[in-house]
């Protein structure tokens, strides 16, 4: 019991390093426990987490009065959650993958087999942290300086290390998805390390919540072109989606 409540308490601590807070009906849906599950797990557990007004936080990061100043980004959780499912699907014993950083890859974790065996290459903390706890996943954290913003570790040479090894699939995140003008993120240290991942990996998978098309972002990392499959929700509109798999990119739709 105590394990268990001590699993769920660090996965939600993995997930808060990009989300101020997220609602407690979102998490107990991600974790597939109930709301009273949760608020046990809190109350018998080591002050590492805050239940206020119906929200999750770390002790330190938000007053009571500020708690719900950032519940936007829980916003779209169930559909990350289960654009995150669909990516992991994807995901066989033996492969050697890539997964970015962001507030949807986190999901992709979540629903991995506890006892695959693969290696996992990857630069964020909100992916390494759960990941450490796979048996049989050989886990590569790419290092460098810490960059809060985007809880992601980078220097130069990581970007040439990445070419020792054979990656058959990367998962890549993005702030914003334009067909026309491109692919971009928010934080330009981040550019390097997916460019080099698009130039080694065999196939790459972009994965986003369909709120995500349409908008831009100040970095532009890819043309759209050079990627292989989409995961997205089922929110994302039937123009977009016909322009997708009109361009021969597959196109997978998670459906809740």
């Amino acid at each position: 019991m105590f394990e268990k409540r001590r699993q769920r308490i660090d996965k939600i601590l993995a997930l808060l390093e990009v989300n101020q807070s997220l609602h407690i009906r979102d998490v107990a849906q991600m974790l597939d426990v109930s709301e009273m599950t949760l608020r046990r797990d809190i109350a018998h557990g080591d002050n590492r987490l805050l239940y206020l007004g119906g929200y999750l936080v770390k002790p330190g990061t938000n007053k009571a009065s500020q708690y719900s100043l950032d519940s936007e980004k829980g916003v779209g959780l169930k559909n990350k959650r289960w654009v995150g499912r669909l990516a992991a699907e994807q995901i066989q014993s033996g492969d050697c993958i890539f997964i970015d950083c962001g507030t949807t890859t986190p999901h992709i974790v979540a629903a991995m087999p506890k006892d695959i065996e693969c290696t996992v290459i990857c630069y964020a903390k909100n992916i390494a942290y759960p990941l450490s706890s796979f048996p049989n996943v050989t886990l590569v954290l790419l290092g460098g300086v810490y960059y809060p913003s985007s809880a992601t570790f980078y220097c130069e040479e990581s970007v040439g290390y990445l070419n020792k090894f054979g990656i058959n699939k990367a998962f890549l995140s993005a702030g914003g998805v334009s067909l026309e003008r491109g692919i971009s993120c928010s934080h330009l240290h981040e550019v390097k390390i997916k460019q080099a991942i698009l130039g080694i990996a065999i196939k790459k998978i972009l994965v986003v919540d369909s709120g995500k098309f349409g908008q831009f972002r100040s970095a532009f990392f890819a043309d759209f072109a050079q990627i292989d499959s989409v995961v997205t929700d089922s929110g994302i509109d039937a123009e977009t989606a016909a322009k997708i798999t009109d361009s021969h990119t597959e196109l997978l739709i998670a459906q809740a």
